[in-house]
């Protein structure tokens, strides 16, 4: 097996894994990353060579190795870190983990909304099974890179800005040319939401910061979605992918921030599903707030106006993801419009 990149000395920081034996095939499953499966009798590994490290332990790998000291399961198992030492810094350059075999929730999910079913149940398990990620991300000591701190003013100021920042990327996108594969249509109808209506969204993202919520914060997942998660069928279901949202820096993915950030990205991705899958708003409804009652099995809820404060983390997604698919998928920008 071969690797990209080159310069600087690499250091591995090893868990369980145990290279002896493996036979390496490379993976095309349209990840920005180089993927390899190593098949072998001790057991099959992922291999995840990321293309563009930056200085720093990358969040994925550092959860990883987290999950693994403190036991959790419902999470791929941790196999070793490779570093890179360069002139600039230390950084995560590879990831090597348990290879899971499950079926993608997306794809799951697609096909329960395609014939016209909407598994409750199964919303409420996964919501459960992240609920018990967040509780273990929370655990340890507090001020250490993991544990719970509580959730302040200064928090929801920050929050408040960093929404106000977002929406202008998206309104200065959005004043330029459009990207090929968006419609007419829709980019008109983008520029009426975001362009015209300047004033509203920037009060709403102000607003923000006076949501009067009383919780944690911690580390969490962070770019977390039905494609995040695998099922397992009886074994249930793992979550993977704890690389944080691609379009923020390394360090911002670092943060500690409410679990409820990790809800909304879900909440957003059964609307994602409905739409797609030509699932009823009642079906869509009927999953987010299944997952939402199982994830409260695990967790525990804010105080204050934990609605209000969800409704504001859910915007926030939308708006990112409307950003994300003018620059990534453009001919899927009318999906998340609807959420603006």
């Amino acid at each position: 097996m071969s690797v990209p990149g080159s310069g600087g000395r690499l250091r591995v920081v090893r868990g369980p894994f145990c290279p002896r034996g493996l036979r390496w095939e490379s993976l095309a499953l349209g990840s920005t990353n180089a993927l390899w499966l190593g098949r072998g009798e001790g057991g099959d590994w992922l291999c995840k060579w990321y293309r563009y490290p930056q200085v720093g332990v990358h969040p994925e790998a550092e959860v990883a190795e987290f999950l693994h000291r403190q036991g959790v399961c419902g999470v791929a198992g941790f196999g070793a870190r490779v570093d890179r030492e360069t002139a600039e810094g230390r950084m995560t350059v590879g990831l090597i983990q348990r290879w899971v075999e499950g079926v993608s929730g997306w794809e799951k999910v697609l096909d329960g909304f395609r014939g016209g079913a909407a598994d409750a149940a199964l919303a409420r398990r996964w919501g459960k099974s992240v609920g018990e990620l967040h509780r273990a991300l929370a655990s340890g000591e507090g001020g250490s890179e993991f544990g719970e701190e509580p959730l302040g003013v200064a928090d929801l100021q920050a929050w408040s800005w960093r929404v106000e920042r977002l929406g202008e990327r998206l309104w200065e996108r959005l004043e330029g040319v459009p990207p090929e594969g968006v419609t007419p249509a829709a980019w008109a109808r983008a520029r009426l939401l975001w362009v015209d209506r300047e004033e509203e969204w920037r009060a709403r993202a102000r607003a923000l910061a006076g949501c009067r919520v009383f919780g944690c914060k911690s580390r969490i997942h962070g770019d977390l979605h039905l494609g995040q998660v695998l099922d397992c069928g009886v074994g249930g279901a793992v979550v993977v992918d704890f690389e944080g949202e691609p379009l923020r820096a390394l360090e911002e993915r670092r943060l500690k921030e409410s679990p409820l950030r990790d809800v909304a990205g879900m909440w957003r991705s059964w609307a994602y599903a409905g739409v797609v899958g030509g699932g009823a708003r009642e079906a869509v409804c009927r999953m987010q707030e299944s997952f939402l009652e199982g994830w409260q099995e695990s967790m525990d809820l804010p105080g204050g106006d934990w609605r209000g404060f969800l409704e504001g983390l859910i915007w926030e997604k939308a708006i990112y993801e409307v950003l994300y698919e003018i620059q990534q998928r453009p001919h899927w920008l009318e999906v998340p419009l609807a959420a603006l």
